[in-house]
């Protein structure tokens, strides 16, 4: 639960920062989906 939190946290502040530097719309939505992309791969590893 406490990573949910961070991970929405992150993507939160990365938007913010992007508004605030006026980040393209598609690169701000990119950014803001990684946290989450790399939590989920955390969470369960690719089985190879």
């Amino acid at each position: 639960m406490i990573q949910f939190v961070a991970v929405v946290v992150a993507c939160t502040l990365i938007g913010v920062a992007c508004e605030h530097y006026g980040v393209n719309q598609y690169l701000k939505w990119l950014l803001m989906s990684l946290p989450a992309i790399v939590w989920v791969r955390l969470r369960n590893p690719a089985k190879r």
